[in-house]
């Protein structure tokens, strides 16, 4: 006999006496048996009486309080949501649910998000309901209270959710309430049009919305919203009308040049987009736009561009090792080695991953700028990472058969510490 059927044997008087023990003990199961034998139309009232002991919580919460609160207030959310059947009342209560967050956050470290998640969930049982219960003039009211009071962005996901419940003439007249409202330092009815006005089609609105609200290239602002509404030629022909190439323009241009399968002018921008950020999965796209004529020396093409512009050290041989130019690459490390900077321990890392296997010699001289990016500045708070790459480097040296024109290891392990001897904490990690 499992436990359900030994329960059931003991009778309901003894299990409602077994019960009302563990309410008196923990205020959970109490809370779960008032809802459970609560009648329909005294639900609602319970949980408004939960919902203000959400906002009213008293002592301040820290931040691992935090994820309680975060459990307690997600178990009421699905409480309400799974227990009111009541459509509009759902609503009402899930509205209520989510004007507790300013009274919350002012009493909660919330550092980690777990309560700000539990209100976006919130804000997407809004969206559902307010789809369901098709009243929209009655949720328009509700949802203007909402965005505008939101001091703490809790809310912004019923902006970015309105298409799922209002309808088009709706979201227009949203639009044009929210720019009657006066504009402030801090524009947030600017913001919610906009972002509103985004999902509509009219290109017009949109920019209106966005002189009031947004700084920079108005055309382009319209052109991205061209292209959100599939108008890939209204987008071009309003591109065309500025001379200038700047980098958003060319992610524009290459986004319509895509679309249309124009591989000539994709190629074109996709050229003027590597000289500005220049990485392999660039290149292979150029490649794959390329006319078949330019194919084969396409990468010696691109490898000479960058090699001549103005970009750092790091990038070019990162972007001649992503492809496949390694030996190329070990060549300009060995005889540039003064111009990579040790501290830029983030883009040296990679070039030493892609040398070390290979080309020894030149990965240990990346590993040496390493230890004196480390070291150089003092920091003992930092030193486990120069310790790491010096050990590093002990290793790697012993495939070294030929250090050409640079000191030894036993030479530069020297001077280290003829220089550095004095950072007792750095040699006492190195020497553990």
């Amino acid at each position: 006999m499992n436990k359900n059927d030994k329960l059931e044997k003991l009778g309901t008087a003894k299990l409602a006496d077994a019960l009302m023990e563990l309410a008196q003990r923990n205020e959970k199961v109490g809370d779960y048996i008032d809802t459970l034998i609560a009648s329909e139309d005294s639900l609602a009232g319970i949980y408004r009486d939960r919902i203000y002991d959400v906002e009213y919580c008293g002592d301040y919460i820290s931040h691992r309080g935090s994820f309680d609160k975060a459990e307690d207030m997600n178990a009421l959310l699905l409480d309400i949501v799974n227990k009111v059947k009541d459509i509009k009342e759902c609503f009402d209560l899930i509205v209520a649910f989510i004007e507790t967050d300013q009274k919350v956050y002012e009493a909660c470290d919330d550092s980690s998000g777990v309560v700000g998640d539990v209100y976006h969930e919130a804000c997407d049982y809004f969206a559902e309901y307010a789809a369901k219960l098709n009243e929209e003039e009655y949720c328009k009211e509700i949802f203007i209270r909402l965005v505008l009071k939101d001091d703490y962005g809790t809310r912004d996901p019923l902006t970015n959710k309105v298409t799922s419940f209002f309808s088009e003439k709706t979201l227009t007249d949203l639009v044009a309430y929210f720019l009657s409202c006066p504009k402030k330092s801090y524009d947030p009815a600017g913001s919610i049009a906009t972002s509103i006005a985004w999902h509509l089609p009219d290109s017009n609105l949109y920019k209106k919305c966005c002189k009031r609200w947004c700084s920079g290239n108005m055309d382009l602002q319209v052109t991205k919203h061209h292209l959100y509404h599939d108008r890939v030629d209204e987008a071009l022909t309003l591109l065309n009308t500025d001379s200038s190439h700047t980098l958003e323009k060319d992610e524009l241009l290459r986004t319509i040049y895509e679309q249309k399968g124009d591989k000539k002018n994709l190629f074109t921008v996709l050229n003027r987009i590597f000289l500005r950020t220049p990485n392999a999965k660039l290149f292979k796209d150029a490649l794959n736009a390329a006319p078949d004529k330019q194919k084969e020396d396409l990468l010696q093409e691109f490898t000479y561009k960058l090699m001549a512009s103005k970009h750092g050290i790091t990038e070019k041989i990162l972007f001649m090792l992503e492809t496949e130019q390694t030996s190329t690459a070990a060549k300009v490390v060995l005889g540039n080695i003064d111009e990579f900077d040790g501290g830029q321990y983030y883009s040296l890392l990679p070039l030493v991953d892609h040398l070390e296997g290979s080309y020894p010699l030149e990965a240990s001289l990346l590993y040496r700028k390493l230890v004196l990016g480390n070291l150089e500045p003092a920091k003992s708070n930092y030193y486990q990472h120069g310790v790491r790459y010096l050990k590093a480097l002990d290793d790697l040296s012993k495939e070294v058969n030929d250090w050409k024109w640079f000191p030894t290891h036993e030479e530069f392990k020297a001077e280290l510490r003829e220089v550095h001897g004095r950072k007792k904490s750095f040699w006492a990690k190195y020497d553990k």
